[in-house]
């Protein structure tokens, strides 16, 4: 399912491990982006636990990788499932749940230039209020100060961005 592209993008920012990707292209799908009926279907919802609010798993649903922006779009949303991974067991924060995404995607688009994919790059972030209290706005106000971040240490990556979402909250009360 996952291009080489793609494949070779993750391991070259130590992203890939085996046993992780089996597990999400277990439970992945693609569709077609372009087709106006499905292509809402794109994302990396995660399953949280009604009661505990811990999350359980997630279910991935990619574009199929037909041109630069389908395969940016799949960047993103992998980087979800990483993401979604890495936290199972843990407390849902929804606010925090786009930042390693959007970083990934940037990485993604600074590695790959293309005027269609810069353009499309500051078109979503356009769309973003940054005043917002979401998940969104936390991630595109954060999402610098994170580029350098080593993105293979995940606890540390995961424990910095805790701690800047309480940040957040305190400040956007």
């Amino acid at each position: 399912m996952f291009n080489k592209k793609i494949e070779d993008f993750f391991k070259k920012h130590n992203l890939w491990n085996k046993e992780m990707f089996s597990y999400i292209y277990s439970i992945s799908n693609e569709v077609d982006y372009y087709d106006k009926n499905i292509n809402f279907a794109v994302g990396c919802p995660p399953k949280v636990n009604n009661h505990t609010g811990k999350i359980e798993g997630f279910q991935l649903t990619i574009p199929y990788c037909v041109d630069g922006i389908t395969t940016m779009i799949a960047v993103h949303e992998i980087a979800h499932a990483i993401y979604w991974y890495k936290k199972i067991g843990q407390t849902y924060d929804e606010i925090q749940e786009e930042l390693f995404p959007m970083i990934v995607e940037r990485l993604y688009v600074e590695e790959n230039k293309t005027s269609t994919l810069e353009s499309y790059e500051k078109f979503l972030d356009s769309t973003i209020d940054s005043k917002e209290d979401s998940s969104y706005s936390f991630a595109l106000v954060n999402r610098e100060s994170f580029m350098k971040t080593n993105l293979d240490d995940f606890k540390l990556f995961d424990k910095s961005a805790r701690k800047l979402a309480r940040k957040w909250r305190r400040k956007n009360r």
